[in-house]
């Protein structure tokens, strides 16, 4: 779906991620899902568009900082989708 011929946008919206079970478990399901975000977004399909709320837990802050995420944020918020 991702790489479709047709190039719709798609969105992917998760709301409440600091709800994810963070447990001792390696890797536990938070880090599961925050991995296969950071693989999505690696993927940098110009249509795909990622969204995600959550409370500010460590771990989550933590990587949105490794991943370049929070600085494409900023981005987007200062000059809108054109970026």
């Amino acid at each position: 779906m991702l790489t479709a011929r047709d190039r719709h946008p798609i969105y992917l919206i998760m709301d409440a991620l600091d709800e994810c079970p963070d447990t001792s478990e390696v890797p536990s399901p938070r880090n599961r899902i925050l991995q296969l975000l950071e693989e999505l977004a690696d993927l940098q399909i110009p249509t795909f568009r990622i969204c995600v709320a959550s409370l500010s837990e460590f771990d989550i802050r933590d990587f949105l900082d490794q991943s370049g995420q929070k600085r494409d944020i900023a981005d987007y918020v200062r000059f809108g989708n054109g970026v």
